[in-house]
């Protein structure tokens, strides 16, 4: 009755699994751990803390035997699955400098750990998409300020003629327009001293 326990256990935690690829000769990798993964081993049996941090030692130096039984998640591609003695589980991921360390659990909590990590993939995948969209419509604001339709356009050719803003201005007279600061066109002063007045259409 054991035995049969004990073999749906390791079916339901394959099925967890992709197929176990074959690993080739592998580079030297630093560790990196979780902030709270002295924490955790401390939690843990002696020997088990001792066969994790053998392990990531033997991964981290790219020997090719420490990788026998590293496997990746279906739900997470990017994180393997690695056995420390019979009842608890390593997770890491292997990246291309380091072997960064995700978590260490018993065996029973793996199914719920990768509920977890989905759940924590989505939201950092949504947090993304909004940040990408945000620099989107960010970046079609300032194009937009750039556009022809927001240059200034100049209506006549004598210095103190008012501008306007638009790619369609048309011409008119500038005694008929009324500065942006009052009155009701360019006064002696200000056709003396030429200034550009900015007016909007």
């Amino acid at each position: 009755m054991a035995d049969g326990t004990q073999a749906e256990v390791d079916r339901r935690e394959d099925d967890l699994l992709l197929t176990e690829e074959t690993v080739g000769q592998q580079p030297v990798r630093a560790i990196e751990c979780p902030p709270n993964f002295q924490q955790t081993l401390r939690r843990m049996p002696p020997s088990v803390a001792r066969g994790t941090i053998t392990v990531l030692g033997r991964l981290a130096a790219g020997e090719p035997a420490a990788f026998m039984g590293a496997i990746r998640l279906k739900a997470c591609p990017d994180i393997l699955r690695r056995r420390v003695g019979i009842d608890f589980r390593l997770l890491f991921r292997l990246l291309s400098d380091r072997v960064q360390v995700v978590d260490l659990i018993p065996r029973q909590d793996l199914e719920r750990r990768i509920k977890t990590l989905v759940g924590e993939s989505r939201k950092l995948e949504a947090g993304r998409s909004q940040k990408s969209e945000y620099r989107s419509q960010k970046l079609g604001m300032v194009r937009s300020r750039h556009s022809p339709a927001c240059q200034p356009t100049k209506l006549g050719g004598l210095a103190g003629e008012p501008y306007r803003f638009g790619r369609s201005a048309r011409r008119s007279d500038p005694t008929q327009d009324k500065p942006v600061g009052g009155g009701t066109g360019c006064d002696e002063k200000t056709s003396q001293n030429p200034r550009l007045i900015f007016q909007t259409v």
